[in-house]
């Protein structure tokens, strides 16, 4: 395998990892550590010197609180909103330096929590294929494609030091792979092992420090394992991996806006700080220098498009908008890269060195309606007009027919040169598809004697989905609070649609 700490092989034999350990698993499977199904009760501890009860919290707030204790190493159970003993025994265990000033020490917690959940990017993404949502830092960790034909996922982290596969197996492989993970144990450490409830876990501690964990479940008639393996490092993000697995999706780790969790989190921290949290926030990448021609080679600019962050670092064109360039540049100078792009569908994925905060939700499960009121934003005229962003209303018009393999919507929102490559967005700002073209006035006119008005082109977002998938393009939802165009453009969206130049 491509990295060192995965040493494990697959075999294509689904026997392959049959073994006499199955024994031991089930011995192991006796050994069950009851602490971690504790949490499933309402907890009534309370740390002391808190500005409120614990048990007032939101679920919500509850969650967020459980998956702060998570990444720091303290918490292990399940990050599910309901507080219990094991959620109580890290908070205390997490407070305990801070003799009695709980709410100083609840305050430096959450706030160091917010730093590295934005720094790295976690959010609850969707498994497909899996039937499972898991919380995936996405700024620390790639999407790589795997040779192996019954990896469906895998990310692995920048550094190396955090891993994770989803795979489909047969029910004896998928146990085989339990005990396999038992076996990585480090010696005099407790092996975690359940299998209850339809799942079946396994989490050990490894000799080199770090942590192995998988889980298995059926899906649709098939079994799927998820494993996990970090090196020291990365054991608080293994932690919050593991935790935050759901058949459900789940929402973001936010506080609420007037909670008391948040009201806490904006206070200053106090004068005894705590421990720094065991794995290091994942660095900023350093901004690129603007490229600077050499003698003889100017860099002028050939013509320009739009595109849009569909996560925090890949942006979404048109493939016309990049044809024939030497260089793709965003607005100051960034370097973009192509990952991939489809002539038939007129779509391109580019790679921004530089992380955007913002981006824009793309429609994963429902496409354009007809007659829908739809938004086009874009860069018209760029160089000419120089407006800025440009938000024009129309409506679906036409849905693609099926034998059309662009699968091109038709739409009445005006569009000009330089709309290419942009969102066409819903009222809330849901991406429903990629403008690619208008019709052509002067053909139309020579055929027809007639000027079309309003006869514009997008590719669906149903391709769009479709295309970003098989290239391993993460989706993740952006945190918009709810809004309508119609009551104006919030900035995070704005930020999200960005110029293409081609130089």
């Amino acid at each position: 395998m491509p990295h060192s700490f995965y040493m494990f092989r697959w075999g294509r034999d689904p026997g392959f990892l049959v073994r006499s350990g199955l024994t031991r698993a089930a011995r192991l499977g006796r050994l069950v550590i009851l602490a971690l199904l504790l949490h499933l009760g309402p907890g009534q501890a309370q740390s002391p010197n808190l500005p409120f009860r614990i048990a007032d919290l939101t679920p919500l707030e509850q969650r967020t609180l459980q998956a702060a204790l998570s990444l720091e190493g303290y918490y292990q159970g399940l990050i599910d909103g309901e507080w219990g003993g094991l959620s109580q025994s890290a908070l205390d265990a997490a407070t305990f330096r801070y003799r009695g000033r709980g709410a100083e020490a609840l305050a430096d917690l959450l706030q160091r929590f917010i730093a590295r959940r934005d720094a790295e990017g976690w959010r609850p993404i969707p498994l497909d294929g899996t039937g499972l949502h898991v919380a995936v830092p996405i700024h620390f960790m790639r999407a790589v494609r795997a040779e192996e034909g019954d990896v469906l996922h895998r990310f692995v982290a920048e550094d190396d030091t955090l891993f994770l596969d989803a795979l489909t197996s047969s029910r004896v492989r998928a146990a085989g792979i339990h005990d396999w993970m038992a076996e990585r144990a480090a010696r005099n450490t407790e092996v975690y092992s359940v299998n209850a409830d339809g799942r079946q876990i396994t989490a050990v501690q490894q000799a080199d420090g770090g942590r192995s964990y998988a889980y298995s479940h059926r899906h649709n008639g098939r079994h799927v394992t998820l494993i996990l393996i970090s090196r020291a490092s990365s054991n608080g993000r293994l932690g919050l991996m593991a935790a935050s697995i759901s058949r459900m999706p789940q929402p973001a780790f936010t506080l609420p806006r007037g909670g008391q969790l948040a009201r806490l989190a904006a206070t200053e921290g106090g004068q005894r700080p705590m421990p720094p949290p065991p794995q290091p926030a994942a660095p900023t990448p350093p901004r690129p220098t603007p490229h600077t021609p050499g003698p003889g080679q100017p860099d002028r600019i050939q013509g320009s498009g739009t595109g849009f962050f569909v996560n925090p670092s890949d942006i979404v064109t048109a493939r016309h908008v990049i044809e024939g360039c030497n260089r793709l540049t965003l607005e100051d100078g960034t370097e973009l890269r192509l990952i991939e792009s489809d002539r038939v569908l007129d779509l391109a994925v580019l790679a921004s060195p530089v992380r955007s905060p913002n981006w824009l939700g793309v429609a994963q499960n429902t496409g354009p309606r007809l007659g829908q009121t739809a938004y086009a934003l874009g860069y018209p005229y760029r160089g000419l007009i120089d407006s800025g962003l440009s938000v024009t209303s129309g409506n679906i018009s036409a849905l693609g027919r099926a034998h059309d393999p662009g699968h091109r919507i038709m739409l009445s929102a005006p569009v000009q040169p330089g709309n290419s490559g942009g969102p066409l967005v819903s009222a809330d700002g849901t991406v429903l598809g990629v403008i690619v073209s208008r019709l052509d006035d002067l053909a139309i006119l020579d055929a027809t004697g007639t000027i079309p008005q309003n006869m514009n082109f997008a590719t669906s977002v149903t391709s769009l989905v479709r295309f970003l998938r098989e290239n391993l393009v993460l989706l993740p939802d952006p945190d918009n609070p709810p809004f309508n165009i119609e009551n104006g453009l919030p900035d995070t969206v704005a930020e999200a649609v960005v110029p293409i130049l081609c130089r």
